[in-house]
């Protein structure tokens, strides 16, 4: 990576301080800090305002944007990478409050970074962290993941789960444009990742950079129990 190059971590929030509080300072821990900490809050009505107001924003890393309405997550991340973008950033890294990546997460994204690839983190499920946040689905392969220490295996997976540690380039921004903020909560993340791969770029998980994550993949889905398979 060319040290001109400038990084905006994007988190989204909405009435989860504390959540909010461990996700920020999970950034403010990275061994490789983003340039940028952009904050797009949903109009919380939790005190969200007034625990950043007194425990983060004097440091100027921080770009709070209060909205006037809730956006849902879609429109709290069009919001932040349209900013990002704007500014003129080269990466947005991507999050939701209630999501924290390890401390070397962006600097093994960025040390790794595939040309012509949106990359992401592992989901790792933040309680029972022997298993992955989301399954994965190897594009290439066909090949199914439930257990981190399957996924590690490979240094990378052509699959990714957004908007969870997701690293995006201003050149996959500017041949993509941004999220469909009408999707609201659900379904936008799908959306935005297939016109991108339609559009010739890949989709990498990069398995040694970590991103912790409630998780929805239960141990039924190892036994090989019928249940349903979720992606994203």
């Amino acid at each position: 990576m060319k040290n001109k190059e400038k990084i905006a971590a994007n988190v989204v929030t909405y009435n989860r301080k504390d959540l909010l509080r461990e996700c920020l300072n999970s950034l403010l821990a990275q061994t490789r800090k983003p340039d940028s900490i952009i904050i797009v809050d949903n109009n919380s009505n939790d005190g969200t305002k007034e625990m950043l107001e007194k425990e983060f924003l004097d440091n100027p890393i921080f770009d709070y944007v209060r909205l006037n309405e809730n956006t849902g997550s879609a429109g709290g991340q069009y919001t932040g990478i349209k900013r990002a973008y704007e500014k003129g950033f080269d990466w947005v890294w991507c999050m939701d409050d209630d999501g924290s990546p390890s401390q070397s997460a962006l600097y093994i994204l960025l040390k790794e970074k595939i040309n012509n690839a949106l990359l992401n983190c592992l989901v790792v499920d933040d309680k029972e962290k022997e298993y992955l946040g989301f399954g994965l689905k190897d594009r290439q392969t066909g090949e199914k993941y439930f257990l981190v220490k399957e996924a590690q295996k490979r240094k990378c997976i052509y699959h990714v789960n957004p908007f969870n540690g997701t690293l995006i380039s201003k050149k996959i921004i500017k041949k993509n444009g941004y999220p469909d903020k009408s999707f609201f909560i659900y379904g936008d993340e799908k959306e935005y990742l297939e016109r991108i791969y339609k559009n010739g770029f890949s989709l990498v998980t990069l398995t040694d950079s970590i991103f912790y994550h409630p998780g929805v993949v239960y141990k039924s889905l190892v036994n090989k129990e019928k249940r349903d398979f979720r992606l994203n």
